[in-house]
């Protein structure tokens, strides 16, 4: 479930390099937390929040805070152009195969991500893997 703040959220830092969001959730929270998209302005919940109001204040990426605006948190699509995202498009193929269950992890060591999955290019059926590594913001100072 998410909720689409009116604009991005401010990222403040301590004085010993940390970095935080400049929002809190007022009321309304259930289940296990929130994660937030402070660039596109999104706050992320689990299944457990779909249809509930909750009550944000945030500063946005000006300095101007919002004091206790009620949003509902409800499904959003990430591939939607309006919400920040792309479109959809189909990806052309050569021929038609078994691809496997993808499987993913994240890598303990560095901010990257392994994924492995079973297909019948080629052939016969083998494992493939490879790792996904995006920067999907740009370094803060």
């Amino acid at each position: 479930m998410v909720i689409q703040l009116p604009r991005s959220v401010r990222v403040n830092y301590n004085a010993n390099g940390s970095s935080f969001v400049a929002l809190s959730i007022l009321n309304g929270l259930q289940g296990s937390g929130y994660e937030v998209d402070w660039a596109r302005g999104r706050v992320y919940f689990d299944e457990q929040m779909d249809g509930q109001k909750v009550t944000i204040i945030f500063t946005d990426s000006t300095g101007t805070t919002h004091q206790g605006m009620t949003y509902i948190a409800k499904w959003g699509d990430e591939t939607n152009s309006s919400s920040g995202g792309t479109t959809e498009a189909l990806m052309p193929i050569d021929t038609s195969v078994s691809e496997g269950q993808v499987t993913a992890y994240k890598d303990p060591f560095v901010d990257k991500l392994w994924v492995y999955w079973t297909s019948t290019r080629n052939g016969v059926s083998d494992l493939y893997y490879q790792t996904i590594a995006p920067q999907f913001y740009p370094n803060q100072p």
